[in-house]
């Protein structure tokens, strides 16, 4: 009956045993097709990631392509803007050349004067014209008073011969001719006289209508001047508005296609963020349930092989009591279970691993970012303290700028003065000495410093000796 038992024992440990191999055989499909679906998802997700991922850069290069063409845009309209000021200034240049070169005040002045000048010589004429009727008139009179006087002195010489041959003398006639030749002398010589005169205006009448005629001409040329400054003057009114209206219409269209861009740009932007946000918690929300299914089958199967073991054991030290009385069994199904235990065992550290090595290339990936922004900072922290030292040195060159524009006879008498002084009062004179020698901020502090040691160094030397002196006195007064 012993042996029936241990028979039958040994028949529910095999079967048992058979059962348990089964399970695990189960237990390792059912593992390799969970494998399965997992590396497929995990390349699924790898796949739509990196498609994703091409999208994004593809999306963020066109965005950066739209950028450096918004960018080189900006540019050009800077320098349409450089070209239609530069053009404007060179209008109102213009404007003010013509406004400087051409006065409507001094041109009301000459028009003016020359109007004053033109009534002056027409009043002029008009009096030189009735002096020459007059003149005409006088020496009409005066030919005519001549032909008179001619005929009476032709018939009065006539009576004369006759009164000779008749030896006939009239004192009267001889006189009355006498008279009248004296009077014919003087008419001649008045003739004379306003034939001169007469003359004389001929020429100043046609100097004055010359003068008159350049008059009109200069009048005439400076008022042709002036209409055709006039004219450019609102033609260049008009093209400085026509410029500045496509001036204000060009920046306007750049300001609302630049807003609109930026909109756009922004509106893809936000665009893309969320989609790279929720892509994020997608694949967070995958790792995190790999993980976790990972975690979960991994506990099963432990606890499951754990269970097992134990179970195996029981059974290998019941095998090992029942052999002293059984025949010997074959020893292939036992290893073959403890091998599969060891295969499921591997197969779980290996997922562990692999989900290790993510989790590492992720760090590694974080860390190089840290690193990449320390070094941002320590390259803009040097840029920084360069700029620092180029704005000392500026600060530096314009005050030995300054320093080189001195007065040696102010400094030199600063100088002295600092010398003489106390040392109580020599920081009254820092400042001034600080502002004339153009000393940096520091360069006045050390200054300061070095006055007040000097001045306390000189008050340890007055102690010194004050201490020396009373010591002498006590020991001269020991000594007596």
């Amino acid at each position: 009956p012993t042996g029936n038992n241990s028979r039958i024992r040994l028949d529910d440990i095999e079967s048992r045993n058979f059962i348990l191999e089964e399970e695990v055989k189960d237990l390792r499909i059912q593992l390799s097709s969970k494998q399965n679906e997992l590396n497929k998802t995990l390349e699924l997700t790898k796949l739509e990631n990196n498609e994703k991922m091409k999208k994004l850069k593809g999306i963020f290069n066109d965005v950066n392509k739209k950028l450096t063409e918004l960018r080189q845009t900006v540019v050009t309209k800077d320098s349409e803007i450089e070209e239609l000021k530069k053009t404007m200034e060179n209008l109102k240049e213009k404007d003010e050349k013509s406004k400087s070169s051409v006065d409507e005040k001094s041109i009301e002045k000459l028009t003016t004067e020359l109007h004053s000048q033109a009534s002056t010589y027409n009043a002029q004429i008009e009096q030189l014209e009735s002096k020459l009727r007059q003149t005409t008139q006088q020496n009409t009179s005066l030919k005519s008073e001549f032909q008179q006087y001619k005929a009476r002195a032709h018939s009065l010489l006539e009576q004369k011969n006759l009164s000779i041959n008749n030896n006939i003398i009239d004192i009267d006639s001889v006189a009355e001719l006498n008279y009248s030749q004296e009077k014919i002398r003087v008419l001649e010589r008045d003739l004379k006289q306003s034939l001169k005169r007469n003359g004389q205006l001929e020429k100043e009448f046609g100097k004055s209508q010359q003068v008159l005629k350049e008059n009109v001409k200069v009048i005439r040329t400076l008022q042709e001047n002036y209409q055709s400054l006039l004219e450019e003057n609102e033609k260049l009114k008009k093209s400085q508005r026509e410029t500045e209206e496509q001036y204000k219409s060009n920046v306007n269209d750049f300001n609302d296609r630049f807003n609109k861009s930026t909109e756009l740009i922004q509106k893809s932007l936000k665009q893309k963020q969320e989609e790279n946000d929720q892509l994020q918690s997608i694949l967070e929300n995958r790792i995190i349930t790999t993980i976790t299914t990972t975690n979960i089958t991994t506990n099963t199967t432990n606890i499951n092989s754990t269970g097992k073991i134990q179970s195996m054991r029981n059974h290998h030290v019941r095998r090992e009591s029942s052999r002293s009385s059984s025949p010997s069994s074959p020893h292939s199904r036992p290893n073959s279970i403890y091998n599969s235990l060891s295969d499921l065992l591997a197969d779980t550290e290996e997922r562990a691993s692999t989900l290790s090595d993510k989790e590492q290339d992720y760090a590694l990936k974080l860390q190089h970012m840290a690193e990449m922004l320390n070094e941002s900072e320590v390259h803009v922290q040097r840029l920084m303290e360069q700029e620092k030292i180029l704005k000392e040195e500026i600060r530096k060159l314009d005050r030995l700028e300054k320093r080189q524009d001195l007065n040696i006879e102010y400094l030199k008498n600063v100088v002295l003065k600092f010398f003489e002084t106390d040392s109580t009062e020599r920081e009254h004179l820092i400042p001034v000495i600080s502002t004339v020698l153009q000393l940096s901020p520091e360069e006045t502090l050390s200054l300061k410093d070095n006055s007040i040691s000097n001045f306390v160094v000189d008050d340890l030397n007055l102690l010194l000796s004050y201490q020396k002196l009373s010591h002498s006195y006590e020991t001269e007064e020991d000594i007596d």
